[in-house]
């Protein structure tokens, strides 16, 4: 949103400083559980992709008994906010997707869940690095100006951005 509106970040420090903007941190036990009775939920394996998305930090708490395990979120309050959808998304996604295997597969082993949600949370790690990049690299034409039509394709991109699209939602 910086470069899309060409703010810089000493200018937002300032203006920060001033008190004409406040930039909310904050920190938010996620409504996602990422235990499974007493064992990790494999979503857990999608936290550092997650975390580098949204530009958050996700800290898992340790397990005591059915009321430990929780994770903690600290960022700006709309990227929490994303950070805790995703997790919920994609912890449902990996619970359901096996579910669905299992009933469509014959024979399915004792190790297999671990090893489906284990290779999906791999793959949804995957994915989200590749869209930060993709991301981080049409800010960077933009912000290059490189070119009035390019720049025009790169404005239409930030409109139609997951990002913009939650922020909407959560307002």
């Amino acid at each position: 949103l910086m470069d899309a509106y060409q703010v810089e970040e000493a200018e937002l420090a300032m203006a920060e400083s001033e008190g004409r903007v406040t930039i909310e941190v904050v920190t938010e036990q996620s409504d996602t559980s990422c235990m499974n009775g007493g064992n990790r939920h494999r979503v857990m394996q999608t936290f550092w992709a997650v975390q580098n998305f949204t530009n958050t930090k996700i800290v898992s708490r340790p397990y005591r008994g059915w009321n430990g395990g929780g994770v903690d979120i600290t960022g700006d309050k709309p990227d929490v906010e994303i950070a805790n959808y995703l997790l919920a998304v994609i912890r449902k996604a990996m619970d359901d997707g096996y579910t669905q295997y299992k009933k469509e597969t014959v024979g399915v082993g004792r190790g297999a869940k671990a090893a489906f949600q284990q290779a999906m949370a791999h793959r949804i790690s995957e994915r989200l690095g590749d869209m930060k990049r993709e991301a981080d690299k049409e800010r960077q034409d933009a912000a290059n100006g490189v070119s009035k039509d390019n720049l025009k394709i790169a404005d239409e991109k930030l409109d139609s951005s997951t990002a913009l699209v939650m922020i909407d939602i959560a307002k």
